[in-house]
């Protein structure tokens, strides 16, 4: 984990999302609920090479509140997990505004409001104990390659804004790499 890549943030639109994926966002297509899976997939893609694509992600959720039957639970969530990711961006509260009432009493869908909502209130060091003291939380974003490392980003990105300086230590702390995290990006003592 590079300095550069913590704090520059992931693109919201993947530089190679493929042509048909842009032809059905793009098109009268995006509402047909034949093409669920091809956009199922291509979520399948995001999760393992760490790319984001809110605009695909969204006409799942769309194709899903048009076409009940065709929800997918698993699916759902990695949308959310993945839309954590984008966070300052309201990424993850689109996703959920698009979701039916059922899914918002979801068990899993609030456990990852709780980790939205850490993340939004800043209170980072919150966020990484209760991921790391339920096992529940890695379940649900095993499945993202690269999930702890964006969410640094998202922290990062936070940080840069608020701070002028920071110890490595509370940095440390809100990015849960204890003194790694020196090691990591090249300071002793204060960033």
């Amino acid at each position: 984990m590079s300095n550069e890549s913590l704090l520059t943030p992931s693109p919201l639109i993947p530089e190679s999302r493929p042509e048909i994926i842009q032809s059905l966002i793009d098109g009268v297509d995006r509402y047909n609920p034949d093409n669920v899976s091809i956009l199922e997939e291509y979520l399948a893609v995001q999760l393992q090479v760490g790319e984001y694509d809110l605009m695909a992600n969204l006409a799942i959720l769309k194709l899903y509140q048009f076409n009940p039957h065709l929800v997918n639970d698993a699916v759902v969530i990695n949308i959310l997990v993945k839309a954590l990711t984008a966070i300052p961006n309201p990424d993850f509260n689109l996703c959920l505004y698009l979701l039916h009432e059922s899914a918002l009493v979801d068990e899993n869908v609030a456990r990852l409001i709780e980790l939205q909502q850490y993340l939004e209130q800043a209170r980072y060091q919150e966020f990484w104990k209760a991921y790391e003291l339920d096992e529940t939380y890695k379940d649900l974003t095993v499945e993202a390659v690269g999930f702890e490392d964006a969410i640094r980003k998202v922290i990062l990105t936070a940080i840069s804004m608020t701070y002028q300086n920071i110890s490595a230590d509370l940095l440390g702390a809100y990015l849960n790499l204890d003194h790694e995290l020196t090691k990591v990006i090249g300071y002793s003592n204060e960033l």
